[in-house]
């Protein structure tokens, strides 16, 4: 019988009892307040502690990002769009 049945359709089979945990673990975390403390204090996804520069060309705000770790005192653009434009 395994031979008849596609790849596929052996591959579902194989992760339907794993999304049915991870559901039933959504639920319960859920069900006990889980997502409401993950938003009281800070959180890994907490962005509104980050620092903050103004864009040179355009004034708006950014944020700090990832990419920008180890440069972020020469960052001056928020956008490629700006630093273009900032160089003409």
């Amino acid at each position: 019988m395994m031979a008849n049945t596609s790849l596929f359709t052996r591959l579902r089979r194989a992760v339907q009892p794993a999304q049915r945990q991870i559901r039933s673990v959504v639920v319960s975390r859920a069900k006990r307040g889980g997502k409401a403390e993950a938003k009281k204090g800070g959180w890994k996804g907490n962005k509104s502690n980050l620092p903050q520069k103004d864009c040179v060309v355009c004034g708006r705000p950014f944020t700090w990002r990832k990419k920008w770790e180890r440069c972020w005192d020469e960052v001056k653009y928020c956008s490629d769009r700006c630093r273009r434009e900032g160089k003409r």
